[in-house]
């Protein structure tokens, strides 16, 4: 019986120690029932498999995103989303004891693991593209805010965000939710959008705002005959730069260049000189004629009137300002020469005055010799002076005539008390060097009639 009891207890020492080693060997390969690694119980599961366990969870991961009332979502897939322990848990496993199951086993076990999320940074470039939000379609930019007129005040126009998206904060954003594997982000919250350079407190404005109102109310009237331009105050408001002094203070100054070019097209539109385009004139024998060239029209000082117009706008008075003419003509229009005028037909040989409408002079002439290149110009003119008692002084010739009417340069109309004749084809081959050449009676009489200025028209059939 004795025996039989001994036998009996080293059996039993022999089958505790196998089954105490059995356990040590188990846990030298799993751990330790309630262990929990990032509160996740891995109590029985190899290092393998807890590891397996604690990195799946992103294989289902979803970012919700949202914008007012659209929801949108990107995948783990769509990133290629994966998630890495920073520590290897099979030294986990070495470092819980196995030897000591039995003391163990009962205890709890809580580890704290880092993780790293990694994901293709260009696959999440890729998805943030695809953002209804990036849709170019339905960008709206910010406005900053701006000065204007409203009711007849100078005033700041607020600012307007727009939806226009800042592709950096936008991405940062996406990022930092995934890094953190968060499940929502509110993009309206994070502030991704581009906000307007200038609001309506920017101290720049103010300033300007303050400057500004000494000009308000001003405006500007420009008369041509019968029309006039008005310079309004939004014009003036678009002139308006600003100018900070050296003690900081804020001026508003008329931009020269902005009145510059504002009186330059004035000029194109108002010149009648210069344009290079015709002049449509009833000629005597009834047929309309377009009469290119010569020197005859308006023609604006740009450089004067824009500093008259500057300087009505600095006196902060404005009122009706006079453009300023380097030449002027007859009246503003298509028709800029009106119903008084010379005409020569060098065809014909033929000069009339009309006045009012009405032939008071009707003359034979003798126009430029053509043989020899001394054509008198065509085009429109305008009578520069007029001289009694004269001399002409040329390269072959000092002539003596009683009437001197110029209307180009050396070229006008005269007396020819040397000529016999006048009119037929006499200009051709004993033409003058250019002038139109008159008989003394009809010089005499034409002198009485026009005047300097006065519209000369010389064309050919």
């Amino acid at each position: 019986m004795k025996k039989t009891l001994i036998a009996f207890g080293i059996f039993l020492v022999i089958a505790l120690g196998i089954l105490y080693f059995s356990f040590y060997s188990y846990y030298q390969e799993h751990f330790f029932l309630g262990t929990t690694i990032n509160e996740t119980d891995v109590g029985g599961k190899t290092a393998e498999k807890a590891e397996t366990l604690l990195v799946s969870d992103v294989d289902d991961y979803v970012l919700k995103i949202r914008e007012g009332t659209a929801t949108e979502f990107i995948t783990a897939s769509k990133l290629n989303l994966k998630k890495t322990l920073d520590t290897d848990l099979s030294e986990l496993l070495k470092d819980q004891g196995a030897l000591g199951w039995l003391f163990k086993i009962m205890d709890t076990h809580a580890y704290t693991v880092g993780t790293t999320v990694s994901y293709s940074e260009s696959a999440l470039r890729a998805a943030m593209e695809g953002l209804s939000c990036m849709n170019p379609d339905t960008i709206v930019d910010p406005v900053n805010a701006y000065i204007a007129i409203v009711d007849g005040s100078y005033v700041i126009v607020a600012d307007e965000p727009g939806n226009e998206v800042d592709e950096d904060v936008l991405y940062e954003t996406l990022k930092n939710a995934v890094d953190n594997l968060e499940e929502e982000v509110d993009l309206e919250a994070a502030n991704i959008y581009k906000q307007a350079e200038i609001t309506a407190d920017n101290e720049d404005l103010l300033a300007e705002l303050a400057a500004i109102k000494q000009y308000e109310g001003i405006q500007i009237t420009l008369t041509f005959g019968d029309e006039t331009e008005v310079i309004d105050a939004e014009t003036i408001l678009s002139w308006m730069e600003e100018s900070e002094a050296e003690d900081g203070t804020v001026t508003m100054t008329v931009s020269e260049d902005a009145v510059a070019t504002y009186v330059a097209e004035l000029a194109r539109t108002r010149n009648t000189f210069g344009t290079g385009l015709p002049r449509s004139f009833v000629c005597n024998d009834g047929k309309t004629r377009s009469i290119y060239g010569g020197d005859y029209g308006w023609w604006m000082n740009q450089s004067e009137t824009a500093a008259a117009i500057i300087a009505a706008i600095e006196s902060g008075e404005g009122g009706e300002v006079e453009p300023v003419w380097r030449q002027t003509a007859y009246s503003f229009g298509d028709n800029d020469y009106g119903n008084s005028y010379c005409e020569v037909n060098i065809t014909q040989q033929k000069v009339w005055v009309v006045i009012d409408g009405e032939v008071m002079l009707e003359t034979d002439c003798v126009t430029g010799k053509v043989s020899t290149g001394h054509d008198t110009p065509t085009g429109c003119y305008g009578i520069r002076f007029m001289r009694t008692n004269y001399t002409l002084v040329g390269q072959d010739y000092n002539t003596k005539v009683s009437y001197w009417m110029p209307f180009y340069d050396d070229v006008g109309f005269h007396d020819a008390t040397w000529r016999s004749s006048f009119g037929g084809t006499i200009y051709k081959t004993n033409g003058s060097h250019g002038c139109v050449n008159l008989p003394y009676s009809a010089a005499a009489q034409m002198y009485e009639l026009v005047y300097t200025g006065m519209p000369v028209f010389v064309y050919e059939e």
